[in-house]
């Protein structure tokens, strides 16, 4: 062998705790050798079920060499085995051929060679020497050499040392070592599989014996039924342990896995039943029973509750012959559940004691006195005592302890002794309301659910309120007062309550509105039957009155009349009906009738019906010309008479018109007609303007308590006391309800400013709401301020009603009386604030609900001042104007088309257009005698003008145009003076006469009839 002196660089491990480091030898002969090969090889991959004489067989199927030429040791738990050579070329040959050898590849083997162990386990370790490394470490270094590393296992009385070389592991294996005079035994240690090789010698374990442990049967049925068994199996697992709880007595098994973990000893083996039973316990000491002596009896009283508390997280069980019930689940479930048991049982066992002893009283109370005591703590005297009333008997029922009940009547006495009572004078329709309900479910609802300690009851025809103090009563009347309202509607046409519909209607209303218990509204129809009253609760009885309102309104069955320009118009509509009219008359919904002698349309049938119709009649005349053609020459009316109806047909069919010979007593008729026309809940109408887009405005002399719009204006001073002018006539029209709400708003808000407006129910008025406007008092100082103010109080009034979703206003002159503004003032400021309300919701893309205001007074003075400012405001929109308090010429209206106002009392332009206008058809025109026409022309809308020259009062037309000095006196002028000689001295009469109710100012239009021009 050939030497070598070379320097050889080793790296040295140091003791554990030091560095390691270089250690130089540069004098040193090394003779290098190579490394001693392996002659063991590692089987890797083994089946779980491999069985060591067929995995002999197939190591000698590969090496081809016999058994006893290798030994093998099979290490079940890691699926490995190791096989030991004689020689390592046998080894290394084996380990060749393994990787082309077709059954180990078909198996997935691994065949790899085993590393020369260094390492060594100790086993049997005397006491002095478990755990001890120094002692461990001296004692092999002495034995074999070098120690690297000593690793004690105390629990398993063992310890793994490691050598820094092969030689010395080698030369401990071959020696008995006595530690502390004690024999050990030591085996090789491989760290790479982790485990001891013990050669032929390697123990065989076997798994332990399955155990069996008690559970109360109680705990056990808990745990199947509730599906705990599963979780329990999950955990015992984790220590390689099966359950079976279907028997009594619970079998813990030991699992097959536990043989085949890494590393596991026969300590292993024999600690798992302790392991086991420690676990289950542990697992077990999560479910308890709680067990308490209960009787049938008892358990009968406690049941409901105890069912409550428990829910479904405890198993219940009562075992009527031993008496005793049991409770079964989770610890803290029975730990949270036994002072509630206590309770339970406690009281439900000192009760029925009780009740052994208790007797039972009676004390005669009145309903209505039963809720006041139960409101005064009734209940609350005493908490032991068992109170309940019999409202079959009026009876107050007392069970318990006779002392108990001895304090209770007592203390009953005492507060009926110290009860106020008041009668209450309130409306009939009221009474009735209150006594159609309960006394105790109202008094609930109106006193006691308010905090009011009072009650009421019916007595004599009186409502007499019962409360325990002064206090109470005062709250209780003054509750009734306020939150009870009624409400009457007219009935015009009876036939409307014997519709099917009205009956259906009123029953849905009552199952809406509640039970006889809970009843919110009233309904009760007069025995004359022409009126509806509705009593109740305020917002119940506003929301069935506005439903009954409605359907009376619309099924009520009325006539309206349409009128016409002539007779011609009804004769043409009746020949030539549009296909709209057929329908009507088809539907039979609507009976039309046409007047033979009069210009008339009459239109019957319920208002749903008869209003469209009016409309569309309407709609039909204002689309047809007519005039007149007067014929002075012998014979033309016989001709007519006896030829009419052949000229008529021709001219209907060719010329398609009609024409109509006007009798005498026609023209009679119509006038009669007109003269009677009734405005009682309308009032007469003086002007009327149409705004575009559906709104009208109009001016009326009516009664503002009688007309029939959904809110009216009350002119209201700051405190809402209505005690004279406008607000008196309301408050009694309306009744005493109207102040009730005025006096309640004040209480709460204070009083209003001038401008503001307050909207209220309208008691019995025919309208829905009252608005109550604060108009401004007069100062000449500050007519500004006045002016805004004013406004401001219509425009809040208009924004009060949009609110309530009205459509119709009715406004008075506000501020025009006792507070001193002038007329002129109020109406041009209450018009223009009008029309730029108009204006301004034009503009906007209208919000508001209003389609028709009417400023309205029964004053012929102040109606004319409005209709003059109307007029004014409203002149882009030709307002339609009727002059008060004359003949009507021929019944027929005058329309204002438009005028600019100049000055006081001058017009630039006033145009007025009569219903009758003359068309421009082939009849000719009326000769105009003893006037000589001097130019014509005819404007392209064709109206013809004539210029003509002779003396005015011999002019034939219509209408003929005075004017007049202001003392009235028609002899002053030369025009005037000339016409009062031709009409005579009657035209003088009746202007005196229209001036002593009319205000005649400067501008103001006057029409006389002179019927001897």
């Amino acid at each position: 062998m050939d030497l070598k002196k070379e320097v050889v660089y080793t790296y040295t491990r140091m003791p554990r705790g030091l560095p390691g480091g270089v250690d130089i030898r540069n004098q040193t002969d090394v003779d290098v050798k190579k490394p001693q090969e392996s002659s063991a090889v590692v089987l890797e991959n083994l089946p779980d079920d491999v069985n060591q004489d067929v995995l002999t067989l197939l190591v000698e199927n590969i090496s081809r060499l016999p058994e006893n030429d290798f030994s093998m040791e099979l290490i079940p738990e890691l699926r490995k085995a190791v096989v030991t050579f004689k020689n390592t070329n046998a080894a290394e040959k084996f380990l060749e051929d393994s990787r082309t050898h077709e059954k180990f590849k078909k198996n997935n083997l691994r065949a790899r060679a085993l590393e020369r162990s260094t390492c060594v386990r100790v086993e049997v370790l005397p006491a002095e020497a478990n755990n001890n490394k120094m002692l461990l470490e001296l004692y092999f270094e002495k034995l074999g050499g070098p120690v690297e590393e000593v690793i004690t296992i105390p629990a398993e009385q063992a310890a793994i040392i490691t050598f820094k070389g092969e030689e010395a592991n080698e030369r401990v294996l071959k020696q008995e070592p006595i530690i502390c005079d004690v024999p050990v035994k030591i085996y090789p240690y491989f760290k790479s599989l982790d485990t001891v090789l013990y050669g032929g010698n390697r123990p065989q374990l076997k798994l332990p014996e399955p155990i069996t442990v008690s559970v109360h049967s109680a705990i056990r049925e808990f745990i199947l039924k509730k599906g705990q068994i599963s979780s329990i199996k999950d955990q015992m697992s984790s220590h390689f342990c099966q359950i079976n709880m279907d028997k009594p007595e619970v079998l813990l098994s030991p699992d097959p896995a536990l043989l085949k973990q890494k590393g596991v000893t026969r300590r292993h083996i024999d600690g798992w039943s302790k392991n086991a039973i420690d676990t289950f316990k542990k697992i077990i000491s999560n479910y308890t029973i709680s067990e308490w002596p209960v009787s049938h009896a008892l358990w009968s009283k406690v049941e409901s509750d105890v069912r409550k508390a428990v829910k479904d997280q405890v198993f219940i069980h009562l075992d009527d012959s031993k008496g005793v019930l049991t409770l079964t689940g989770m610890t803290h479930e029975i730990n949270g559940l036994k002072p509630i048991m206590d309770t339970f049982l406690g009281g439900a066992t000192s009760k029925m004691e009780k009740e052994k002893n208790s007797v039972t009283e009676y004390l005669e109370i009145s309903p209505a006195m039963y809720s006041l005591l139960e409101q005064d703590g009734l209940k609350a005297v005493s908490s032991h005592l068992h109170i309940d009333y019999n409202t079959k008997m009026n009876r107050l029922v007392l069970s318990g302890l006779r002392t108990e009940t001895h304090a209770i009547k007592n203390w009953v006495h005492e507060k009926k002794i110290n009860m106020k009572q008041k009668s209450l004078q309130i409306n009939s329709s009221i009474l009735e309301f209150l006594r159609s309900v309960d006394c105790d479910e109202m008094s609930r609802d109106l006193f006691i659910s308010h905090g009011i300690t009072a009650v009421y009851t019916i007595e004599n025809e009186d409502v007499v309120v019962i409360g325990s103090t002064e206090r109470a009563l005062k709250e209780a009347e003054k509750r009734i007062n306020t939150v009870l309202i009624t409400k009457d509607l007219t009935v015009e046409d009876q036939g409307v309550l014997e519709m099917p519909a009205w009956q259906d209607l009123i029953k849905q209303l009552e199952k809406s509105f509640g039970t006889f218990k809970k009843r919110s509204v009233f309904v009760n129809v007069s025995k004359k039957r022409d009126k509806v009253t509705m009593t109740g609760f305020r917002e119940p009885v506003m929301e069935v009155s506005e439903d009954l309102e409605s359907f009376i309104k619309k099924h009520t069955r009325i006539e309206e009349t349409v009128r016409v320009k002539s007779l011609a118009v009804s004769e043409y509509i009746k020949v030539r009906k549009s296909q709209d009219l057929q329908n009507f008359v088809k539907s039979n919904e609507v009976k039309v009738s046409f007047d033979p002698k009069s210009p008339r349309i009459k239109l019957s049938g319920e208002r749903a019906f008869v209003q469209p119709a009016v409309t569309l009649f309407k709609k039909l005349t204002d689309g047809l010309c007519t005039d007149t053609l007067i014929i002075k020459k012998a014979g033309a009316k016989k001709y007519f008479m006896e030829q009419g109806k052949m000229m008529l047909s021709m001219l209907i069919k060719e010329k398609r018109f009609v024409v109509v010979l006007q009798q005498d007593d026609m023209l009679e008729e119509e006038e009669d007609e007109f003269t009677e026309c009734s405005f009682e809940d309308i009032g007469q109408v003086l002007c009327e303007v149409r705004i575009p887009g559906g709104l009208t405005v109009t001016v009326r002399k009516a009664d503002l308590c009688k007309i029939s719009v959904d809110a009216v204006v009350n002119a209201a001073n700051e405190d809402l006391k209505h005690t004279g002018g406008v607000a008196l006539a309301l408050l009694q029209a309306a009744g005493p309800t109207l102040q009730q709400y005025c006096d309640l708003h004040t209480e709460v808000n204070g009083p209003l400013k001038p401008g503001d407006a307050f909207i209220t129910d309208a008691g019995r008025l025919p309208c829905k709401y009252v608005v109550h406007a604060v108009g401004p008092r007069f100062s000449e100082s500050d007519r500004r301020t006045t002016v805004q103010r004013l406004r401001r109080a219509v425009r809040e009034s208009l924004n009060q009603a949009s609110r309530k979703n009205c459509s119709s206003i009715a406004i008075p002159v506000i501020s025009s009386g006792i507070f001193g503004c002038p007329l002129d003032l109020c109406t041009e400021s209450i018009a223009k604030e009008l029309c730029d309300y108009i204006e301004y919701h034009k503009h906007r893309g209208s919000d508001s609900t209003l389609t028709e205001i009417h400023l309205v007074d029964n004053n012929d003075r102040t109606v004319n001042a409005m209709t003059q400012a109307v007029i004014k405001e409203f002149v882009a929109y030709n307002p339609k104007i009727t002059f008060l308090n004359q003949d009507k010429l021929h019944g027929y209206s005058n329309y204002v088309q438009g005028y600019h106002d100049n000055g006081p009392g001058n017009y630039n332009q006033i145009n007025q257009q009569f219903e009758r206008p003359k068309s421009h058809g082939d009849f000719e025109e009326k000769p105009h005698s003893m006037l000589s026409v001097l130019e014509t022309k005819t404007t392209q809308e064709g109206l013809k003008i004539n210029l003509s020259k002779g003396n005015i009062q011999d002019a034939h037309a219509d209408v003929i145009v005075n004017t007049i000095s202001e003392d009235l006196d028609l002899r002053k002028g030369a025009v005037s003076k000339a016409l009062l000689q031709t009409a005579g001295h009657q035209l003088q009469s009746e202007i005196t006469r229209a001036s002593h109710s009319n205000n005649m100012n400067y501008g103001f239009n006057y029409i006389a009839n002179v019927p001897d021009m």
